[in-house]
């Protein structure tokens, strides 16, 4: 199998990104700083059940009544708005980490404060990405907030994104769960990221489709991403869906390797037990080779695949790598790694 590789903007940023990382570690080899998913936060087995079973319940909710009516349901300590544009405004009392004035959560700090909020179980968040709502309060604000609550991406050339147009920004999210952000007491989200998040379901926006493709395809990192959330919510929460239309056009797929060390990198972060729950989703995706069983297995078929990728959250990845690459590596400068990754990577002559 085979796909054409095409990139937008997002994706050059991330691989450059990526080889400013790789370049970094060559110098401080470390592990990820991200807080790991640990026994805390499994449900025990003897809810598994339990939640299943409410997952069914709140799928014949949602199918009998309106996103207005759940909010009333569920919110306890909150209060809500459906403004002109038809997203939800909720103010709530929930203690979140202090930020500036102005500046507010997306992501997963954003989705784990609206599951508190909704009375879900919450899912750590992997980072902190921040937004900016309105004019920067002083010059240099938004460096020194992303210094603080963004260091790790703020090292590599991420700041805080400013919102300009709140709809506009929610309309733009790779997935409907990440419609969403948060601003001081408030968390504003779409409907359908409610729907999607009570739901526990993980769905790419029609945004992104057309994004990666004219006519709605989902791109290969999508696809990675999808599994490695997906494997995540597993792990977490033990029940977790994609839908069937997605699910039908990732499996049997071809996945460009770099998507799937990206997500297997990020789900190692999480811990071992997500990064085996990822293995086992892209096997029986059919999206890697049968021998491909464990997390091991995965990290070192794809680092024969992606020449020069470094795993920073699984040690024993890492050192394969210095093993492999102690003498060829040393003499390397970033504009040479940038140089191979955009030509063994990106512009067809290996995949």
């Amino acid at each position: 199998m085979s796909e054409k590789i095409r990139l937008n903007e997002e994706e050059v940023g991330e691989l450059e990104r990526t080889i400013k990382l790789n370049a970094f570690l060559d110098v401080n080899l470390e592990g990820g700083s991200v807080e790991a998913f640990g026994t805390n936060d499994l449900l025990p087995a003897t809810d598994y059940e339990k939640e299943k079973a409410l997952s069914e319940e709140r799928d014949v909710f949602l199918e009998k009544f309106s996103v207005a009516d759940i909010l009333e349901a569920s919110l306890k300590d909150a209060s809500f708005v459906i403004d002109k544009n038809g997203n939800i405004e909720i103010t709530h009392n929930q203690q979140a980490l202090e930020i500036l004035a102005g500046y507010g959560y997306k992501g997963g700090a954003a989705r784990s404060v609206l599951r508190k909020v909704l009375g879900l179980k919450d899912i750590p968040p992997r980072d902190f990405d921040v937004v900016r709502l309105g004019a920067e309060p002083y010059a240099g604000a938004d460096n020194e907030v992303a210094k603080k609550f963004m260091a790790h991406d703020f090292e590599f050339g991420d700041g805080v994104e400013v919102v300009d147009n709140p709809n506009e920004y929610l309309e733009t999210r790779d997935f409907t769960i990440n419609e969403v952000y948060t601003n001081g007491d408030k968390i504003i989200a779409t409907q359908q990221c409610i729907k999607d998040t009570v739901r526990n379901v993980i769905r790419t926006t029609a945004y992104e489709r057309k994004l990666f493709s004219g006519n709605g395809d989902m791109g290969p990192k999508m696809k990675a991403k999808t599994l490695r959330l997906h494997a995540e919510q597993m792990y977490a929460l033990g029940v977790s869906s994609i839908p069937e239309d997605d699910l039908n056009v990732i499996e049997g797929t071809f996945i460009n390797p770099f998507w799937l060390a990206v997500q297997l990198d990020r789900a190692f972060e999480r811990g071992t037990a997500v990064a085996e729950n990822f293995t086992t989703l892209l096997y029986e995706c059919k999206i890697v080779p049968e021998y491909v069983r464990t997390s091991t297995d995965l990290g070192d078929y794809l680092l024969t695949e992606v020449d020069g990728f470094r795993f920073r959250n699984a040690p024993h990845l890492q050192y394969k790598f210095e093993e492999d690459h102690k003498e060829d590596e040393a003499g390397l400068q970033q504009a040479d790694l940038l140089e191979d990754y955009f030509d063994t990577v990106y512009h067809g002559s290996k995949y």
